[in-house]
């Protein structure tokens, strides 16, 4: 009798408080497939509520999709993206102005490859508003960065040694650092902007 009336108890509780995300635990409609705060899929359990999805990707648990619109903001338009790198290959060409060719890793361009590239290239992520995966041009920049640089040190010294590849490597990386911390600081003001709107 006593289990009875706990059972009755809990099914009680669950029918006066609002489904919630097993994940981040924001409200959840009843239709929906996923959660729009964290970007996790449900399907149906045999209890009463949802379960996570036992098909959720490592790759979107770190780059959770939120639904279309929700908490949207910045620039859509490939113009404003294609200024903003615009300016990354103005800054690629004034590192090697201020490079020391003889000794390499000069201050002003260390100043400018390795801090303040990959912070533009951090503010172009996180205000590009669009819902293509961009993980993969901040990648696709990267590689341009590193073998540009490379081929420009060959061109100048007529070889290239695994310092010299090194130090390619670390500013490619840099400049992928900072675009992927711009994207993920996007997603967590989205996160913030829609539990705010649904508050």
């Amino acid at each position: 009798m006593i289990s009875y009336l706990q059972a009755k108890g809990r099914e009680g509780v669950s029918t006066l408080q609002p489904r919630r995300c097993p994940a981040c635990g924001a409200p959840v409609p009843e239709s929906a497939p996923r959660c729009e705060h964290c970007g996790a899929w449900f399907e149906p359990s045999h209890e009463k509520g949802f379960a996570r999805s036992s098909g959720v990707s490592i790759l979107r648990a770190i780059f959770p999709k939120l639904h279309p619109g929700a908490g949207e903001f910045g620039f859509r338009s490939r113009i404003v993206l294609a200024l903003g790198l615009g300016l990354v290959f103005i800054l690629f060409v004034l590192g090697w102005l201020l490079e020391d060719t003889e000794y390499w890793l000069a201050p002003g361009s260390i100043a400018v490859w390795g801090a303040v590239l990959p912070i533009w290239l951090g503010l172009v992520a996180f205000f590009w508003r669009t819902p293509r995966p961009v993980w993969a041009v901040g990648l696709i920049v990267a590689a341009a960065f590193f073998a540009a640089h490379l081929a420009i040190v060959w061109w100048i010294t007529n070889r290239v040694n695994d310092d010299l590849v090194g130090i390619a490597a670390i500013y490619a990386g840099l400049a992928f650092a900072g675009w992927m911390l711009g994207r993920w600081l996007r997603i967590l003001l989205r996160r913030k902007r829609v539990r705010g709107e649904t508050a």
